[in-house]
């Protein structure tokens, strides 16, 4: 670390300056190994081989995906090469519009830097400095890259409490990293908040358009085989599988007259430049993460106009989108996640709701008297844990619910299937793969009069794994760990077939998981609110 990345980085927790402490080793114009300290809140961090360590829990304790975060590590440390002559064409369609004269003078980051290959043209292309930010052990190989350019500097740290001071920054880039996030929408508002107003921003994701059977025939694969396999394993997977994708890219997709009858012809086209060693590693960072999100362009772009920036949005080889957008306002990140029921386990970065004050939640209120203390449309997204089955009327808190979410907010649900719905004592009820149905106005049956868009649906044969993890043995907990992955892939192959005919066959299912998108019509005001607001209009030009 360079004594010059302080003028930039910031405590991780209040965003605060920080302060050198204390300098163990140096080389050269680098700290090895040292201290540095934010004198507001009194937190201190190492800087470990040369890296600021800005974490606020041990690296250890985060578990994003299985291990993704790890994977992504050993990935960046195997293919490290940076010097590729097709790197710099790629970046430049990453941020499509911006072009390298953008980067003059700027203050850039890039969350979630890898390997470090883009800070390198960062600094090429004249930025005034470049910072670095990783979570995965990639900074390793990110600062033994970039360790030669004075202006760049690596830090490890979290997308979700960037170790930055807010205002510094002129441009941040990320990419292809927030949809390996747990929340991926969150994790866009933290990059966005710390670029100062009238800064810009660029972000690539995956698409979901023309993605179909790589999010549901790759991602399931990914999911439940891949993702868990050794590193040296998935390497031999993984080159078995470049073999046949490289000579198809080469003999066929390289003939133009071709490719407009060769399926997706727009992306694997793009690759016809790539060596044999470059396809190998986007085939294997396709397997690594256990899960990764697909964004249409809808939902990306409602990321940006929710923060009022107004994107420009680019269809990158029709299957994924990069989207440019200025800071106008500044980003002010409330806790607009909502955890009810929060109990023993409250979030960090939610309101914590809970009927009881044992676990420090933030709002202590009973979930059975409505309505609840908030406004409408005030949370972004609402999750409620294994709670819905203590309460006596769930319809109801899924309206209210309904009420305090935005439009197009996400609300997370789960609760046990009723398969196993009634061991526990204090339970209600159990609940069925149908209970969306009473959030449809198609559903004569028993429509409750609020709309959600069902998202995703999945069964758990064994489910809440943090708390079994505190529960049983290690030689309990991980046979069953792998028998319940083996169950749920074929139940969720169909959960009605499987909830319809043989979920008591494996003991049932312990858990159902819903992903709902809140849908709110816009409707015109009644007569008598018209003559309201007619009135009190009138009102104030009288006393004016």
């Amino acid at each position: 670390m360079r004594p010059e990345a302080l003028e930039y980085l910031g405590c991780p927790a209040c965003h605060s300056p920080l302060h050198l402490e204390e300098i163990q080793q140096k080389e050269g114009e680098h700290i090895l190994f040292g201290k540095i300290r934010c004198e507001k809140c009194s937190h201190t961090f190492p800087i470990v081989r040369g890296i600021p360590r800005l974490l606020l829990n041990d690296i250890r304790d985060y578990d994003w995906h299985d291990n993704t975060i790890k994977r992504f590590g050993k990935q960046w440390q195997t293919f490290r090469e940076v010097a590729h002559p097709f790197y710099e064409q790629q970046f430049l369609s990453f941020i499509h519009p911006v072009r390298p004269e953008f980067f003059q003078g700027k203050v850039v980051l890039d969350a979630g830097c890898g390997k470090g290959r883009h800070l390198i043209y960062a600094a090429r292309w004249g930025a005034k400095a470049v910072i670095g930010v990783d979570l995965s052990e990639a900074v390793e190989v990110s600062f033994a890259n970039t360790a030669h350019l004075p202006q760049v500097h690596v830090v490890q740290g979290d997308i979700f409490h960037l170790p930055l001071q807010l205002g510094k920054i002129d441009y941040a880039f990320s990419i292809g990293v927030i949809h390996h996030t747990p929340d991926p929408e969150e994790a866009f508002r933290c990059i966005a908040k710390v670029v100062r107003q009238g800064g810009a921003l660029s972000i690539w994701v995956y698409g979901k358009e023309n993605n179909y059977w790589v999010e549901k025939g790759v991602g399931l694969l990914r999911r439940y085989i891949t993702s868990r396999l050794p590193h040296s394993a998935l390497m031999v997977l993984s080159f078995l599988m470049t073999v046949p994708l490289y000579l198809a890219i080469k003999l066929l997709y390289r003939w133009r007259p071709l490719q407009k009858f060769l399926p997706y012809s727009p992306y694997l086209s793009h690759l016809v430049p790539f060596s044999f060693r470059e396809i190998w590693l986007i085939v294997y960072d396709h397997l690594t993460p256990s899960v990764a999100y697909y964004l249409s362009r809808e939902e990306f772009a409602g990321y940006w106009r929710r923060l009022g920036i107004e994107p420009q949005l680019y269809w990158r080889n029709q299957n994924s989108w990069a989207g440019f957008g200025h800071i106008r306002n500044p980003i002010k990140l409330s806790k607009r996640k909502l955890n009810l029921g929060s109990g023993n386990f409250p979030k960090e970065g939610f309101l914590n709701v809970d009927y009881y004050n044992r676990d420090h939640a933030d709002v202590i209120h009973n979930l059975e008297i409505f309505p609840y203390p908030f406004e409408d449309n005030q949370f972004d997204l609402v999750e409620i844990n294994h709670c819905l089955e203590h309460l006596s009327d769930p319809l109801r808190v899924m309206c209210e619910i309904h009420r305090i979410t935005r439009p197009g907010g996400l609300v997370r649900v789960r609760v046990p299937h009723f398969s196993r719905g009634f061991t526990h004592p204090d339970h209600k009820r159990g609940f069925d793969v149908t209970f969306f149905y009473y959030f449809d106005p198609t559903f004569k049956g028993g429509y409750t009069g609020v709309t959600y868009k069902l998202r995703r649906l999945k069964l758990h044969w064994f489910g809440q794994k943090y708390l079994k993890k505190l529960t049983l043995k290690p030689y309990l907990f991980y046979p069953a760990l792998f028998v319940g992955y083996i169950i749920d892939l074929f139940a969720n192959l169909s959960p009605f077939l499987a909830a319809r005919l043989w979920c008591f066959w494996v003991g049932g299912f312990e858990e159902i998981f819903f992903e709902f998108e809140v849908v709110k019509e816009w409707k015109l005001p009644s007569a008598e609110a018209f003559s309201e607001i007619h009135q009190a209009m009138a009102e104030e030009l009288q006393t004016q």
